[in-house]
């Protein structure tokens, strides 16, 4: 009975030095064996290359090759075929059109098995790239517009999938700093698309000011420091989704270049009285 005893101890000793003995190895192809592939939607680039959108993948253990897809996004059933199937990452897709938009699934093989395909992302194939202001997307990164700048040049877009389950969209955050009493004023000139003398496609929101507005192309807009020390505002440029759409059902979208310009900064004027 004790030599029973000390066989099984050795046995399981010997099972422990393997195991806990080879840094984690053994132990991470075991879990490699023992689980399936992760089904997650790839990450689609777009407007960073002309005519280019790039997809990227996470690295996934269980996985031996990745199948991506593509498909054009009509108002149709998308019918996708494959572009790449590889042991790697990324893969960038030059073989787009401009203004149309494309949706990325990816599937992943683990021996003769396939797993997926996820749900898609969507890319934009564009001539047009990003402005040089980015990335200004949120208001931590927003790019500084000084007082004495004549203007900026900038882009923006919102695009959207057929049936309005995915878009995306282009944010542009600036900031100013003004003098004490001083009021700053600005305007935005859209250059495409064109339209009429009533609006944009863009919309104003300042920092801590309430709702945002729509954006008339050419007419002037104004920010005021009533501090009693300089002091820096920030603001968003963005598009507005129901302009930028024209296609039914409830998709589109375009690229709007802009051009934000400075127009004064004087003293806050006050009324007598």
């Amino acid at each position: 009975m004790y030599k029973v005893f000390l066989s099984r101890l050795t046995l399981l000793t010997v099972l422990c030095i393997i195991i806990y003995g080879c840094d984690g190895d053994l132990m991470d192809a075991m879990n490699r064996l023992a689980r399936d592939p992760e089904i997650s939607p790839p990450y689609a680039i777009s407007f960073e290359q002309e005519l280019s959108v790039q997809v990227s993948w996470d690295d996934d253990e269980a996985a031996d090759e990745y199948i991506l897809r593509r498909a054009e996004d009509t108002d149709v059933v998308p019918v996708y075929s494959t572009v790449y199937q590889g042991t790697g990452r990324s893969y960038n897709d030059t073989a787009v059109e401009d203004e149309k938009r494309y949706l990325y699934t990816l599937a992943k093989l683990k021996g003769n098995s396939e797993f997926g395909p996820s749900e898609p992302a969507l890319g934009i194939g564009n001539e047009c790239i990003k402005d040089l202001h980015e990335s200004n997307d949120t208001k931590d990164s927003a790019f500084y517009f000084p007082c004495n700048e004549v203007s900026l040049s900038c882009n923006s877009y919102y695009y959207q999938q057929s049936g309005g389950m995915r878009w995306i969209q282009d944010d542009d955050w600036f900031y100013v700093v003004i003098d004490p009493g001083h009021r700053l004023t600005l305007k935005v000139v859209q250059q495409s698309p064109a339209i009429g003398v009533d609006g944009s496609c863009l919309r104003y929101l300042r920092e801590g000011a309430g709702a945002s507005e729509q954006i008339t192309s050419d007419q002037a807009f104004c920010i005021d420091n009533e501090q009693f020390a300089e002091a820096a505002f920030r603001f968003k440029i963005f598009p507005d989704p129901d302009v930028c759409i024209d296609e039914s059902p409830l998709a589109g979208g375009t690229v709007i270049e802009y051009t934000l310009v400075f127009v004064s900064d004087s003293p806050i004027p006050h009324s007598d009285g």
